[in-house]
């Protein structure tokens, strides 16, 4: 975690290359590239803006692409042109909060080893960002949304993404038939 913005041409390179090998998405803006890892409470005493609206755009691209595919995963068309659901409504909301709980998207921030970049105000330094899974989280989201954003809400670079970095498809194939073998009659 840092105390003050700004980051070595070196710094950014690397940042775009590790954001660009773990969601198929290269940031062009040096500015939202910084804007992805500030937070709040720095933006607040020291002014610019940060990573929050970011992170609510992330959260939705991730909600959208995480229903498309598990509506895929866990259903077909009938005969009769119904969608049959071999999973329950809330076997899918369990499967979907397991995927995107903040322990989640934590480790999953922790792997890339970009944590140590965020620019964070005096409210999150007694706790430290290893403390605080929400706020690695919340980056996780906030790149999402940053890619959003800056692909101009391309369909296919975001699909992507969400697949990347959740590693959708190995995950899925190890959550979906636990569900399917704690119900059989599903």
């Amino acid at each position: 975690m840092r105390k003050n913005k700004g980051y070595t041409p070196q710094e950014q390179e690397k940042l775009k290359k590790i954001i660009q090998e773990r969601t198929g998405y290269r940031i062009k803006n040096d500015k939202l590239l910084e804007q992805i890892f500030t937070r709040s409470t720095y933006s607040e005493r020291k002014g610019g803006e940060n990573n929050e609206v970011l992170e609510f755009i992330g959260d939705q691209v991730l909600s959208y692409f995480l229903v498309k595919k598990l509506s895929g995963y866990s259903g077909d068309w009938n005969k009769d042109g119904e969608y049959i659901f071999r999973l329950r409504e809330y076997h899918l909301t369990a499967i979907k909060q397991e995927l995107v709980c903040n322990e989640n998207l934590c480790q999953i921030i922790d792997s890339w080893g970009v944590a140590k970049y965020v620019v964070a105000g005096p409210k999150d330094w007694p706790n430290g960002l290893d403390d605080q899974p929400k706020a690695r989280a919340d980056l996780f989201e906030a790149i999402l949304g940053a890619i959003a954003l800056e692909s101009g809400w391309d369909e296919v670079v975001l699909e992507r993404a969400v697949h990347k970095m959740l590693s959708l498809d190995k995950r899925l194939a190890i959550l979906v038939p636990k569900f399917f073998d704690m119900f059989p009659c599903l």
